[in-house]
């Protein structure tokens, strides 16, 4: 791609759907703009704290403004564990924002090793990589032998994103019930990937200059061989 016929190279997110959704994994702390996401994707997860709750659902009030629901009471222990860093969410999460780590690699590692996956192939980064993105965006009731053992590997984090799939039953369409749904996971992480890229990123890279020429695509940035040093830079420092 070009502008002004001067070519324009491309940065991306490391681990983008991983990173992006790590607020996902404390619903214990979600904010206000977070429940409203989830809430516009999934309100069979989270309600306004004046709604009725439906029978047999176990809940947990976040503030006086929104309260979450699940059907097992299971859900809540993960939660608990969440609040109190469990070590697989923080091995998660040091995968995910480490500079010197990957999380990809790690998982591509882990499954070459695990003495339950047989594969004539070698596992490479970019398998891993898609196994991992499907699982995510895949009903809990889909399993195979990366599924079991990705479950194994971090228990928690499967299971909070288990539940805010609650209701997704179907990939290829809705069905006529109301809890099912079109994946959650999805439509709430891209909300997230544009609220991040087009909020907080490119906000910061106009304010620092308003003359930097850039493009969004999805988590990445185009620009200019020429600031590319400050694209990265604003990238670089997402945990921020």
């Amino acid at each position: 791609m070009r502008w002004k016929n001067q070519p324009l190279v491309e940065h991306d997110l490391k681990c983008a759907v991983p990173f992006l959704t790590i607020p996902l994994l404390n619903p214990l702390n979600w904010d206000n703009t977070l429940c409203e996401v989830v809430m516009k994707w999934n309100p069979n997860i989270i309600l306004p704290s004046t709604s009725y709750i439906p029978l047999d659902t176990y809940s947990y009030k976040i503030n006086k403004d929104y309260t979450i629901l699940y059907k097992e009471p299971k859900f809540l222990h993960h939660f608990m564990c969440t609040e109190f860093d469990h070590r697989d969410v923080k091995l998660y999460t040091e995968l995910v924002l480490s500079k010197n780590q990957d999380l990809y690699q790690y998982l591509s590692e882990y499954w070459n090793s695990h003495p339950d996956i047989k594969t004539r192939a070698t596992i490479d980064r970019d398998f891993a990589k898609k196994k991992l993105l499907q699982i995510f965006n895949s009903p809990s009731s889909h399993t195979n032998i990366y599924r079991i053992t990705l479950t194994k590997l971090f228990p928690n984090v499967l299971a909070i994103f288990d539940w805010i799939n609650t209701g997704y039953t179907r990939t290829n369409r809705m069905g006529r019930n109301k809890y099912d749904l079109h994946c959650p996971f999805a439509h709430i992480g891209f909300n997230l990937e544009s609220n991040f890229i087009i909020k907080n990123v490119t906000k910061k890279i106009s304010s620092f200059n308003s003359k930097i020429v850039f493009f969004t695509i999805h988590d990445s940035i185009l620009c200019l061989e020429r600031d590319s040093e400050i694209i990265t830079h604003y990238l670089n420092h997402q945990n921020n």
